[in-house]
């Protein structure tokens, strides 16, 4: 109360500071599954898509390639202004492609796979997160089986009059401790695996943490990500125009696109 009181008078205490931290994290993280579930729907359509546009070629468009291919039809559909505008739009042009670009060299996202892989990490988090919320369960009901057994114990002793009131004055206990010992019995978990539940967890919450940092260095921008996700789309829907197609996929290939080649690097892969 005190805390809050002095919070209420903009006093910053350390309490304070630690709460509002902690939403800040939170509303990040919040942040970034809403984007990591948006663009994994995303990319199953448009993944489809390009292998139904470019079935007869191995190697599939690079993002660069689509970015490209957008400013081209950009440019195209300006033939008809006047210079001063189409100089006017070109600039403006090359100002988001060299953005997307730029964001492209310090991410190492090269191809909408690189977004997979990417995806891949964040698929073990959540993977993660949930063997740790079932860890912590065990480890819950096995703690409230040891706390409540001495109740339980004492419930099956004595006179039946004594034993029924004793149950009647512990109800909400007893039904806590029978609920702790079906979950227990059901997942096949004992007392002496507490320690192991409490060291799988630990080491989950270890691995995450790395995971999340790997996430965070990456720069997942959402407004570069929104651009790139129009671009893409606005090509596809192009491309599926029968009279548009061929056209389209030579502005596909019209670049050779080369992009510098660090990137998020594979689970398997040893870190250096």
């Amino acid at each position: 109360a005190a805390v809050a009181h002095m919070e209420q008078k903009g006093i910053a205490t350390e309490i304070g500071n630690y709460n509002r931290q902690v939403k800040e994290h939170n509303s990040r993280r919040g942040s970034l599954k809403r984007q990591f579930a948006e663009l994994t729907t995303w990319l199953k359509t448009v993944i489809e898509k390009i292998a139904a546009l470019t079935e007869k070629e191995t190697q599939p468009p690079t993002i660069m390639d689509f970015v490209n291919a957008y400013f081209d039809l950009r440019k195209d559909q300006r033939f008809d202004w006047n210079r001063y505008a189409q100089q006017k739009g070109t600039v403006v042009d090359l100002k988001q492609r060299a953005r997307i670009f730029n964001w492209m060299q310090e991410t190492g996202i090269r191809t909408l796979e690189d977004f997979n892989s990417m995806l891949a990490v964040y698929d073990e988090i959540k993977a993660n997160d949930k063997q740790i919320k079932r860890l912590e369960n065990g480890i819950r009901y096995l703690d409230t089986a040891a706390r409540l057994k001495p109740i339980a114990d004492k419930s099956k002793t004595g006179f039946t009059l004594v034993r029924e009131k004793y149950a009647e004055t512990h109800r909400d206990e007893l039904a806590e401790y029978q609920k702790a010992i079906r979950y227990l019995k059901a997942n096949k978990i004992t007392p002496a695996d507490r320690e192991k539940l409490a060291s799988e967890a630990q080491a989950l919450r270890k691995e995450n943490k790395k995971l999340s940092a790997e996430l965070q260095a990456a720069n997942m921008d959402s407004e570069i990500i929104r651009q790139i996700r129009f671009c893409v789309d606005t090509v596809l829907h192009e491309a599926e125009l029968p009279e548009k197609k061929e056209s389209v996929l030579a502005k596909l290939h019209a670049y050779e696109t080369q992009t510098p080649q660090k990137r998020i690097p594979s689970r398997d892969e040893p870190s250096l």
